[in-house]
């Protein structure tokens, strides 16, 4: 029996070409997934939240509005108008979990009803400060008397947890007859959650492909020596 084996020498200019390639491309595609790909998602699921509190709003809105005409019209007073209301959007929940919420304030800015903070009702909030020293009502009140509706960012008691604050995102929108503002919103760690978790899955399967392309690489480069046989 006899055995024959050949062996490859790479000069380093060889083993680059061979290795750069494959190490540029994952580079750029890595690049690209958390450059542009996962901002770009996390505005996307951003906007999805706006847009299902702008709807939210706009269903609680038109049941205050049916309430005020009502009141025009002179089928209810305008006090007992604003309790049937007050009491509906009290207990109006929403979300996963059935704890987002509504809440009203009014133009100067006085809370009229909050679910979670029945403590500020019939206060004034207009040095109410989040724990980033915001003025959130007066920034309500602002956008609202100016724009009629709008987004506000800021940092907010977690919904029913009066020990915990986390960045959320709210749409108000004014109803001028009374001079009451209905808003709502969201916490953001849901989108955050939502973003690290897809970026953990990101950064296995980066993971695998670098280990599949080193061995490829390897095995290029380092080829198993051929066995001849003969008898």
């Amino acid at each position: 029996m006899s055995k024959n084996n050949m062996s490859l020498s790479l000069s380093k200019k060889d083993l680059l070409k061979i290795i750069l390639p494959p190490v540029v491309a994952i580079s750029l595609f890595i690049a690209t997934v958390f450059g542009y790909l996962l901002p770009n998602f996390k505005i996307a699921l951003v906007d999805q939240q706006k847009y299902m509190l702008r709807q939210m709003i706009n269903t609680a809105w038109n049941m205050l509005d049916v309430v005020g005409k009502e009141e025009r019209l002179g089928n209810i007073t305008r006090e007992n108008g604003q309790k049937i209301v007050v009491e509906h959007l009290r207990g109006m929940r929403y979300g996963d979990d059935n704890l987002d919420y509504f809440w009203i304030n009014d133009t100067r800015p006085y809370m009229i009803m909050h679910p979670y903070r029945p403590d500020l009702e019939g206060k004034d909030v207009s040095e109410f400060l989040d724990p980033k020293e915001k003025a959130l009502f007066e920034e309500f009140k602002d956008i609202a008397i100016k724009n009629g509706e709008g987004f506000v960012f800021y940092e907010w008691q977690w919904k029913d947890d009066p020990t915990r604050t986390e960045p959320k995102l709210s749409f108000v929108k004014i109803y001028p007859p009374w001079g009451w503002i209905i808003g709502s919103g969201v916490y953001l760690n849901d989108v955050n959650e939502k973003i690290a978790k897809l970026s953990q899955k990101m950064v296995a399967f980066f993971g695998i492909i670098t280990f599949l392309v080193s061995l490829l690489t390897f095995y290029h480069c380092c080829p198993v020596r051929k066995l001849h046989v003969s008898f």
